[in-house]
């Protein structure tokens, strides 16, 4: 409840975009392929525009700790993830912030890779596809396109079905100023604008009878300020059907012939 004359600013926030798309070969295919021990594979990709790299898919057959790296453009490390890869299919949770750029590249850290219990090798023993069907490039459309790789554009490396999301934008409006005028509008005052309301309290009915005015814009909230009804009112027509509403105290706002109006009603 307002006491004072009070400068509210009142603004909208929308927020858009959020959406998870999929990518890259979706699975691998053809035989159990892996690299050879002296491969450890990288796949290039371009940024088209904000987004972030949920997850991918990898397949192993050699358990143990893996390092994912993502490099920028120059080679540089912008990325390390530590995941624990079990044997056949896992999706990796990365959740990497990706900003518009070219060449970025996606791999892992051999020196990871040399402590692989029982392989000791610089290649991460992830499943890898060669053969008919690779076309590049891989696009997720306005986000991020897959390249290829530093090998052989013939062969697809490690990560697979890439889930990415699209950056969330906020759109907000410019602060606008409100000034809620605080006043004693009462019985009087309508009275002297041709306006009488009655009964108050009210039980099924409020009276309105318009004097010097044809139509009335207004509007019923409660206490709390929700809006209750809002309409038209015209001299014709002079009753305003409250039995619906739950007792309680509540505002009649009134706009007539360019002035504005509040009558606080009780509804028994």
């Amino acid at each position: 409840m307002l006491t004072d004359t009070t400068v509210y600013y009142v603004q909208a926030t929308d927020v858009y975009g959020g959406a998870q798309f999929s990518g890259g070969s979706a699975y691998h295919t053809g035989t159990n392929q892996y690299s050879g021990g002296t491969t450890n594979a990288k796949t290039y990709f371009d940024v088209i525009n904000s987004c972030t790299l949920q997850s991918v898919k990898v397949y192993t057959d050699t358990p143990g700790d893996r390092n994912i790296q993502l490099y920028d453009n120059t080679g540089a490390v912008i990325y390390n993830q530590v995941i624990t890869v079990n044997p056949d299919t896992q999706v990796i949770t990365l959740n990497w912030t990706l900003t518009p750029g070219t060449d970025y590249a996606i791999g892992t850290d051999e020196a990871y890779n040399l402590n692989i219990a029982g392989w000791n090798q610089v290649s991460p023993r992830f499943r890898r596809t060669n053969g008919g069907g690779i076309v590049y490039p891989y696009t997720i459309p306005n986000l991020v396109t897959i390249t290829g790789n530093d090998l052989l554009n013939n062969f697809y490396y490690y990560f697979y079905d890439w889930k990415v999301k699209e950056a969330e934008l906020n759109c907000t409006s410019a602060l606008v100023p409100v000034t809620v005028y605080v006043g004693t509008t009462g019985l009087a005052e309508l009275a002297q604008q041709g306006i009488s309301i009655y009964p108050n309290p009210a039980n099924d009915v409020l009276h309105i009878d318009l004097k010097n005015a044809s139509e009335i814009n207004f509007t019923i909230t409660d206490f709390m300020g929700k809006v209750i009804k809002r309409t038209n009112f015209s001299a014709s027509s002079n009753l305003i059907d409250v039995k619906t509403l739950s007792q309680g105290v509540y505002h009649l706002s009134m706009n007539t012939n360019g002035q504005h109006f509040v009558y606080r009603f009780v509804k028994q």
